[in-house]
């Protein structure tokens, strides 16, 4: 199954396993893109997935991304995915936002503006559900 596909299945457990692809994915594309080798991980499972998986979840066939596309990208599923009901999920989203930060480089302040404006939504997203008086705790 595609991983867009995975990230909106009625089921929580492959929502959540989407994000751990997710976050696998970004964060070897952003090594990629800035120039350093991810090496062999030795993932514990079977599966092998490239910097090009992500860019084929967003419809293109490129397997040479810039860390820009990746980074707007991931927030962009990013904004959506924080608000996901599930505890799980949710923790999820905050490994894959913080993998995300870990590889993006915020060097310069136009880096820092843009990367500030990339993640408002997320922000926006994670306040509104932190602030919500009717949720019971996350």
């Amino acid at each position: 199954m595609e991983l867009v596909g995975c990230l909106f299945s009625r089921n929580w457990n492959i929502r959540e396993m989407a994000l751990r692809r997710l976050s696998h994915d970004v964060s070897g594309a952003l090594l990629l893109a800035n120039g350093e080798s991810t090496g062999n991980s030795g993932s514990s499972s079977g599966n092998t997935t490239s910097p090009g998986t992500l860019g084929a979840a967003n419809g293109s066939s490129q397997t040479n991304i810039s860390g820009d596309v990746v980074v707007e990208s991931c927030c962009s599923v990013l904004s959506m995915v924080c608000a996901d009901p599930v505890y799980k999920v949710y923790v999820a989203a905050l490994k894959t936002l913080r993998a995300m930060l870990v590889y993006t480089p915020c060097h310069s302040l136009t880096e820092r503006t843009k990367l500030q404006q990339l993640l408002k939504p997320v922000v926006e997203t994670i306040l509104v559900k932190c602030a919500d008086p009717n949720r019971y705790r996350l």
